[in-house]
């Protein structure tokens, strides 16, 4: 995002607090950061049972396609895989977007350990790891916790900033989603961030939708970033799987 108006100093600096957009996750309130709210346009949720991580988000390698938007602009349609990389570890890779990096705890919990955002060319790394799904999850029961966030250059690892993430994860329910591959009663999970940096604040809230023996249909994120507590930047992202394939065994 372009500020013709701000020296180079304050660009960079703006830019560390716009690496704070990403992938499976969003963000708690507090003065001076309003929450930000999704529009209501989906269908509306449905009271959901008790489900388990395994069953929401089976991490069985597959490649396929998704659309990104953007402030509700500049659709593209990008490639995506999901690929194991070491016994309890996993890498989701959107094309020239990110890389996710996530790891299975021994209660079969589905932790976020770093993302690596290209566009800023940055790597978050966070201790201990975020919970993208807790094992079990059910609706009035959400999971809070907060992890230190380091953020380095992607390129060589030389630090840029650290601070904390605070962060809650919860059940809204159940409603239908339809892809190319067909429809599929999806359970809605938001997460909310609450992100602390010497440079920059960011509240971020997602709604990831996820189908039960699938997994991961994708997700709508509304990002506020304020750097150094200057002024806050909005900025809205919409995934949507098209398609998935697995590779034959």
């Amino acid at each position: 995002m372009p500020c013709p108006h701000l020296p180079k100093t304050s660009r960079g600096i703006l830019l560390i607090g716009l690496v704070l957009l990403t992938t499976h996750t969003g963000c708690i309130t507090e003065t001076g950061l309003a929450p930000p709210s999704l529009s209501a346009a989906a269908p509306p949720l449905q009271t959901a049972p008790t489900a388990h991580a395994a069953d929401l988000y089976p991490l069985i390698e597959h490649t396929g396609t998704l659309s990104r938007t953007l402030d509700a602009k500049n659709t593209q349609t990008l490639a995506y895989r999901l690929e194991q990389v070491s016994e309890k570890q996993w890498v989701l890779r959107i094309k020239g977007v990110r890389t996710t990096h996530l790891q299975q705890a021994d209660d079969g919990s589905i932790l976020i350990t770093r993302e690596d955002e290209f566009a800023d060319a940055v790597s978050v790394m966070y201790d201990p790891p975020l919970v993208a799904l807790p094992a079990q999850i059910a609706m009035q029961r959400p999971i809070h916790s907060k992890s230190k966030m380091t953020v380095n250059n992607l390129k060589n690892g030389s630090p840029r900033d650290h601070g904390s993430c605070e962060y809650q994860v919860q059940l809204l329910g159940t409603r239908p989603i339809t892809t190319e591959s067909g429809t599929y009663d999806s359970y809605v999970v938001q997460t909310h961030r609450l992100i602390k940096l010497n440079l920059a604040s960011a509240s971020i809230n997602t709604k990831t939708s996820y189908a039960p023996g699938r997994g991961w249909l994708g997700e709508n994120i509304i990002k506020i970033t304020q750097p150094l507590n200057l002024f806050k930047i909005k900025q809205t992202e919409t995934l949507t799987v098209l398609n998935q394939r697995t590779p034959n065994p």
